[in-house]
């Protein structure tokens, strides 16, 4: 799954379950047993002000454009990009500063002022800057949007891919955040469900592949997906590889152990359980010897 050119993993935000932050192929934190609120917003308006650059735009899908037209930001106090600032003491906060660079005659996004930030006043500067094409940037904004609301499928008796959008509306927990949530904050919510739904039909007809999305922070994203065959196919790789490579880099199992154990929580898949289950032994000993408190 490793390209030819750079970091594989540039920017890979897990939270949920575990919390997974690389950056640039490098573990920033690692914990697990992770319960802590998260939102889309701020990867939300980082999409947005990728829409309202007229050289990153065409990458936006039409069916998509309707939530950045009105440019209505998502509620700006949040200011992390992953996790929150407090939630009993962890919040698990990853913030970043978006801006626009030119090489030649092609623009990229950069990610600059990483940093962990714990009950607003412990900083954990991250020294590394990331950079994404507009493709890149399109998907990891957008995967960690649905990362942000990983409860609305969580919590649906089971994933229904040819009803999920009508099954997370219709649920009590998304009518729930519809009375306080304003324009802006609707628009991201409504969005991720249409991203969840672009992303489907175009692993369907095979314009996206699973491996490029996974590395783009689209563990939760696939999770969501297990029931499509090229998703089921690529985790079933993944499972062989675990299996066969026991020299793979650590950060690579780290991720993909973590991404392995947040399906049965979503989409029930019985050689995951198993897998896991035979893996107990090893999940457990990297969890002992690498978990990186935050």
């Amino acid at each position: 799954m490793k390209s030819d050119k750079g970091n594989q993993y540039k920017l890979y935000l897990h939270l949920g379950g575990n919390c997974v932050y690389v950056v640039n192929d490098q573990l920033v934190t690692y914990n697990i047993d992770v319960s802590v609120h998260n939102c889309p917003f701020k990867s939300f308006n980082f999409l947005l002000d990728l829409y309202n650059h007229k050289l990153m735009r065409p990458i936006f899908p039409e069916v998509l454009h309707r939530y950045f037209e009105s440019n209505i930001p998502a509620y700006s106090g949040i200011t992390c990009l992953s996790g929150v600032q407090e939630f009993y003491g962890k919040g698990y906060c990853f913030d970043a500063v978006l801006d626009f660079i030119k090489e030649g005659d092609k623009s990229f996004v950069l990610l600059s002022e990483l940093k962990l930030v714990k009950q607003r006043l412990i900083e954990q500067k991250i020294d590394e800057q990331v950079i994404l094409t507009p493709r890149e940037a399109f998907f990891t904004f957008g995967n960690i949007c649905t990362n942000g609301r990983p409860h609305y499928f969580w919590f649906l008796p089971e994933i229904n891919l040819a009803t999920l959008k009508e099954d997370v509306i219709n649920s009590g927990i998304f009518m729930d955040m519809k009375k306080i949530h304003s324009e802006g904050n609707l628009n991201s919510e409504y969005f991720l469900l249409d991203y969840v739904e672009y992303i489907k039909e175009q692993i369907r007809s095979k314009r996206l592949l699973p491996e490029e999305l996974f590395d783009l922070s689209g563990g939760f994203i696939l999770s969501i997906l297990a029931d499509l065959p090229p998703v089921e196919s690529f985790i079933k790789n993944m499972i062989m590889e675990l299996v066969k490579n026991r020299q793979m880099p650590i950060t690579q199992r780290i991720i993909y152990y973590s991404f392995l154990n947040i399906i049965p929580n979503v989409n029930l898949r019985p050689f995951v359980i198993e897998f896991l289950e035979e893996e107990r032994s090893n999940i457990e000993l990297i969890r002992t010897q690498y978990q990186k408190k935050f």
